[in-house]
């Protein structure tokens, strides 16, 4: 092969390398802003989630305070 069309080829293959190298470059970025978003989904669902958790656990220490309270006060009540 003559070295004209060896660096033809070589020439013609560098920029189909490069091209593809430029698309990869474009679904990287695509997957990193995919990925990003999925975070920060997740990290509002967790947020969103213990701040359930505080409520619940809120209620559940008001209702034992009622319960200690109630039970208290239905001992120290006079008997008819």
């Amino acid at each position: 092969m003559p070295i004209s069309d060896l660096s033809s080829v070589t020439v013609k293959r560098n920029v189909e390398l490069e091209a593809r190298v430029t698309e990869l470059e474009v679904e990287l970025s695509v997957w990193k802003q995919a990925h990003a978003t999925a975070l920060e989904s997740s990290e509002r669902q967790v947020n969103a989630h213990n701040v359930q958790l505080s409520t619940l656990n809120r209620q559940i220490s008001s209702l034992e305070s009622f319960k200690v309270r109630h039970c208290r006060e239905s001992t120290l009540a006079p008997r008819l």
